[in-house]
């Protein structure tokens, strides 16, 4: 405890002098006052193996909603590079949005979402449009009347 209120007395010290707007010639003595501080706080502060930890256990029990989970999901799955699938939760239902190539990676949204924990209702309104490289029927040149 006598550690931290030395700190506290340091850093009062240190902001007392930068808010009454020091001279030039103060500033070794706001030096001496920084290095002073600094060899009072290193110790108390974590390694950066610690702050890792606590970074990781911390984002793994932030509060999340599934729709976040499936939109995660759903961006780094490498079968979904490059498709913008827009994710929208109304009234306890989960709408999945966009424009995809082919009926297979459709399923695998679907899927994908299905199976996210928390989500029980998929409604699908992906639309697939073939790539553009099939070929496409061309119609007859009609007669004029």
């Amino acid at each position: 405890m006598p550690r931290y209120a030395a700190v506290l007395l340091l850093a009062a010290l240190y902001l007392g002098l930068v808010v009454t707007r020091f001279d030039s010639e103060d500033g070794k003595r706001l030096q001496a006052v920084a290095g002073v501080l600094r060899h009072q706080i290193e110790p108390c502060l974590p390694s950066i193996e610690q702050l890792h930890h606590l970074a990781g256990v911390c984002w793994q029990r932030w509060p999340r909603r599934p729709v976040d989970d499936l939109h995660l999901r759903l961006t780094t799955d490498s079968r979904l590079q490059g498709l913008n699938i827009a994710v929208a939760e109304e009234e306890g239902q989960v709408h999945l949005r966009g424009i995809v190539p082919s009926d297979e990676v459709r399923r695998c949204i679907i899927e994908l979402a299905s199976h996210t924990v928390g989500i029980s209702n998929v409604i699908d309104e992906l639309a697939v449009v073939q790539s553009a490289s099939m070929t496409i029927p061309e119609s007859s040149p009609s007669s004029p009347p």
